[in-house]
């Protein structure tokens, strides 16, 4: 058993062949596309907009704030629930975006809107609802919406465009009618 146990102790100890993993060469992340693809963007953006929506239900100095949150918290929550329903149908897993530059502007306008109340949330809330239906709009028109090859999907995607499309417009309604609100660059 002695003999056993300090075998195992010079193989730990003993050096590794190969590179060290500093070295050691890796493939760039390749952007995920297709079917999978553009159901896991959607619920991405769907779960994003969720959180943000109903933090905003309880900070917003604005009733009308508050009820532009409610609608997206409304809206995604469907849109959730469908793209979950078809993904399951179809039998696809879906794949979350490999851009981690989006995940990282999220969390770092959460820790941001948790930090304010009144109307410096509304108006940081209202740019930050801005920017990620932009985002999604411009990710969905574009070159990873054109990859969804299942009609189910694409069906899906061309009903999701409008709500996106009317959120963002809502929003930068509000920010218009605002103009005297703190602003902050996102």
């Amino acid at each position: 058993m002695l003999t056993g146990i300090l075998s195992i102790f010079l193989m730990v100890q003993a050096p590794v062949q190969g590179r060290p993993v500093s070295e050691a060469r890796t493939a760039p992340v390749q952007p995920r596309t297709g079917d999978a693809a553009v159901l896991g963007a959607i619920n991405a953006a769907d779960a994003s907009i969720t959180e943000a929506a109903k933090l905003a239900s309880t900070k917003a100095g604005g009733g009308d704030v508050r009820s532009l949150a409610s609608t997206m918290v409304t809206d995604h929550r469907k849109s959730l629930t469908e793209g979950g329903r078809l993904a399951k149908a179809l039998g696809i897993t879906r794949a979350l975006p490999t851009d981690t530059v989006l995940t990282h502007a999220h969390e770092t306008a959460m820790h941001e809107l948790n930090l304010l109340s009144g109307s410096a949330f509304d108006a940081r809330f209202i740019q930050c609802i801005i920017a990620e239906h932009q985002t999604v709009i411009k990710l969905l028109e574009g070159s990873l919406g054109s990859t969804a090859t299942r009609p189910e999907v694409r069906q899906f995607l061309a009903q999701q465009l409008p709500l996106l499309h009317s959120h963002l417009a809502a929003a930068e309604k509000w920010q218009a009618a605002h103009p005297s609100a703190p602003t902050r660059k996102p």
